[in-house]
């Protein structure tokens, strides 16, 4: 016998005409919006208001979780290296050339990850691949 065929404690799944198990599955679907589904879908014909404001807890956690993504990517993108940013050298392991722990360079290029910079000379003296602070 087939999970579809049973259901515990019920039939409001059962009776549907896609089981939302198998809709979330199918579509790939997180467990915080999947548990949004199951509880919008049984809503009328199990716990009425209480599911949807299960349903809509979901929805509050699921919408804090996008948000904390969408914060972190703009706040990444302001910290991220650009040409013509002051960097200070936090360590001298994979660098070209010498660079001078705690100098500040200005980045004149970005290739592939990575950072060249040159001295206050205007002169380039080496790259960072990681391992500096934006000033």
């Amino acid at each position: 016998m087939a999970a579809n065929d049973i259901q515990e404690g019920g039939s409001h799944y059962k009776d549907k005409a896609i089981q939302p198990w198998d809709f979330i599955h199918q579509n790939g679907i997180g467990f915080l919006a999947g548990c949004a589904i199951k509880y919008l879908a049984r809503y009328k014909d199990k716990n009425g208001l209480v599911d949807l404001k299960k349903a809509r807890h979901f929805i509050d956690k699921l919408i804090e979780v996008e948000q904390e993504k969408i914060d972190g990517q703009v706040l990444e993108k302001l910290n991220e290296p650009k040409i013509g940013s002051k960097v200070k050298c936090m360590n001298v392991v994979n660098t070209y050339k010498e660079l001078s722990f705690g100098a500040i360079y200005s980045i004149v290029r970005i290739d592939v990850g990575n950072f060249y910079v040159i001295n206050d000379k205007g002169q380039e003296v080496g790259y960072f691949k990681h391992r500096f602070q934006l000033c």
